[in-house]
C-alpha cells in the first residue's frame, strides 16, 4: 500500500518540476528576444544613415537569428526596381549578378516587396517548390530554409530583407517576432534617414 502512494506523489512531482523548467526555460527565451529587440531598436535607432541601418538589420539580425546569410534590396532608384543595400554570407559574384533586378524577379525578397508580406520556407523542398531557380540564381547550396520579409512602414514598402538558414526551420513565435519587429524597425529607421539626408 505505501508504494502505491508514494508513486503517484513522485509522478506528480516530476510534472510539477518539469512544467517549472519549461516555465523558467520559456521566461528565459522570452527574456532572451526582450533584449535583442531592444538592442535592435537602439542600435536603429542611433543609425543616421542607410548603411548604418544596414548593418543592425544584415549583421545583427541575421546573427541572433541563426542565420548564415542575409540581404536587403531597397525600392529604386528607377521605378519597378530593386537594388541590393547589403548582403552577408552571399558569394559576391551573386551579389554583383543581382545588383539590380526588377521587383517582378522570381526571388522570394522580391516577391515581398511587390506584395508587402512576409514569405516563411521551412525547408529547401516549400522554397525550390515556390521558386524553381531559387538555387539557379542565389548559388548558395547551403540554404535549406528562408524568410522573407518586407521593410514597410507608413510611407509603403521601402525594400525587402531576406535570411537564409542551414537547417529545416520551424519558425517559432520568438522566430517569427524577432525578424517582423527587426524588419518594421529597420524600415521606420531607412524612412527617418531617408527624410533626414532630404533636408
Amino acid at each position: 500500500m505505501e508504494a502505491k502512494s508514494i508513486a503517484p506523489t513522485r509522478s506528480r512531482t516530476d510534472r510539477l518540476r518539469s512544467s517549472r523548467r519549461q516555465l523558467s526555460s520559456a521566461y528565459d527565451r522570452r527574456t532572451q528576444l526582450d533584449d535583442e529587440l531592444a538592442l535592435i531598436d537602439r542600435r536603429l535607432g542611433a543609425a543616421s544613415s542607410t548603411v548604418e541601418v544596414m548593418k543592425v538589420i544584415l549583421d545583427d539580425v541575421r546573427t541572433m537569428s541563426g542565420a548564415i546569410m542575409s540581404v536587403a534590396y531597397l525600392v529604386g532608384p528607377a521605378p519597378g526596381q530593386l537594388t541590393i543595400a547589403g548582403a552577408r554570407g552571399v558569394p559576391a559574384a551573386t551579389t554583383s549578378r543581382l545588383a539590380t533586378v526588377p521587383v517582378t524577379f522570381p526571388l522570394p525578397v522580391a516577391a515581398v516587396v511587390l506584395a508587402g508580406r512576409a514569405l516563411w520556407f521551412r525547408d529547401r523542398a516549400a522554397l525550390v517548390t515556390a521558386y524553381p531557380d531559387f538555387f539557379g540564381f542565389v548559388r548558395k547550396d547551403e540554404i535549406q530554409s528562408l524568410a522573407a520579409l518586407p521593410l514597410r512602414c507608413k510611407g509603403g514598402v521601402l525594400g525587402g530583407f531576406a535570411a537564409g538558414f542551414s537547417a529545416p526551420h520551424l519558425f517559432t513565435d520568438d522566430d517569427l517576432e524577432l525578424l517582423m519587429v527587426a524588419s518594421e524597425l529597420a524600415a521606420h529607421a531607412l524612412d527617418r534617414c531617408g527624410r533626414d539626408q532630404a533636408r
